[in-house]
């Protein structure tokens, strides 16, 4: 038994010497990158928008590294400001768009009879007074002559008798 011995010794002194040294470099080592991992965790989640709190205490107890790779996975790609900027954008947008159709609708049209600016708003031709829109019966919303339908109430419009015809 005297081997028996020997190997129990040298495994307690390998033990002694070169594990628990290195066991606490392994914790010392453990708890710095679980408390960066942590610091960037707070700093990010609170950019996008996540639960800072629920992040910071799945990263101490799952010691940095599975969280971490899980907040990769399921984090918002973009951050507040990236939404605010998409809002923003998208609000201008629509903006540029209704102002475009604004214009678009306000612009000077000539009539087609005589040639006189007219705007979309006229019913008849200040000039000729030929009429350049109908009115709806049903909403009273000016329609263009050859509409058969209301846009705006979706009345159907009787086409009228053409003047002059033979009965």
């Amino acid at each position: 038994m005297v081997g028996g011995d020997t190997i129990a010794t040298s495994f307690v002194q390998f033990w002694q010497n070169n594990v628990v040294p290195n066991m606490s470099s392994i914790v010392l080592g453990t708890v710095v990158l679980v408390l960066v991992i942590l610091v960037w965790i707070i700093k990010d989640t609170s950019r996008r928008g996540a639960n800072t709190l629920v992040w910071a205490v799945f990263t101490v107890v799952g010691l940095g590294l599975v969280p971490l790779i899980i907040y990769f996975l399921v984090r918002d790609p973009l951050t507040i400001d990236d939404h605010m900027t998409d809002k923003l954008n998208t609000d201008v947008l629509r903006l540029e768009r209704s102002y475009y159709a604004f214009i678009m609708d306000e612009r000077d049209k000539k009539c087609p009879v005589c040639g006189h600016e007219t705007k979309s708003t006229y019913r008849y031709c200040p000039a000729c007074g030929m009429e350049l829109r109908t009115v709806c019966p049903e909403c009273g919303e000016l329609l263009e002559t050859n509409w058969k339908t209301c846009p705006h109430c979706g009345h159907r419009i009787e086409q009228r008798e053409m003047k002059g015809d033979l009965a």
